[in-house]
């Protein structure tokens, strides 16, 4: 099945997605202290993933089902995961990191399996003129991971 290049974009974005999850992980795995893969949760976040999530909710927007809904809302659970660990104790980030990395594996198996395949199937019929005016005028940036501290190779 051919897919919709919007879809095919928003799906080639969620590698980076599966990416983090897995340097989370590392990082966790290899003990290394919660406040460096923090802060690279917060670089993700602000070079990233808020922009994924607008992208996408825009698609969500333009189609309104119960899917998109609850993609919606893991999109804000996830967003309030990744800004608390700025409020909470060093001791309290693992458990929050180990949070983070399962909520965003979760939600990314769910918009491919779920919502995706149903924004699929709507956007065959065109993308209305709004949603890619209302993409151009974002100007979402192209992601380059060049965080400098590369925790999850443990040199």
């Amino acid at each position: 099945m051919k897919r919709n290049e919007s879809v095919l974009k928003l799906l080639k974005e969620h590698h980076y997605g599966v990416l983090f999850c897995w340097k989370i992980r590392r990082g966790l795995y290899y003990d290394i202290e919660p406040e460096r893969i923090s802060q690279y949760v917060q670089y993700f976040w602000n070079r990233f993933l808020q922009f994924h999530f607008k992208e996408e909710e825009l698609f969500f927007d333009t189609f309104p089902h119960k899917v998109t809904d609850k993609a919606r809302q893991e999109h804000t659970t996830i967003e309030k995961e990744i800004q608390s660990l700025n409020h909470i104790s060093i001791l309290q980030q693992s458990h929050y990191l180990n949070s983070i990395a399962e909520l965003m594996d979760s939600h990314i198996r769910f918009e491919e399996e779920k919502v995706f395949p149903i924004l699929d199937k709507k956007l065959k019929k065109g993308v209305p003129e709004i949603v890619l005016y209302q993409i151009a005028a974002h100007e979402f940036p192209v992601f380059e991971d060049n965080f400098p501290d590369e925790f999850w190779t443990m040199i």
